[in-house]
């Protein structure tokens, strides 16, 4: 995971969620279940948080 745009955002499909712009890259391995991203935190301190991904 990185903080900021990339730099082709061809190669990425884009989600928007509580107002964090997130890009998922298209070559990724993502599990059956599905890809879950999520936030947590308070006020302006968020994480986001990602499960459904296949490491290699």
């Amino acid at each position: 995971m990185y903080l900021g745009n990339p730099k082709d955002h061809s190669q990425f499909d884009s989600y928007q969620i509580d107002e964090i712009d997130i890009f998922v890259n298209r070559k990724l391995d993502i599990k059956e279940s599905g890809l879950k991203i999520f936030t947590s935190g308070f006020l302006f301190f968020k994480t986001v948080d990602v499960s459904g991904i296949n490491l290699i």
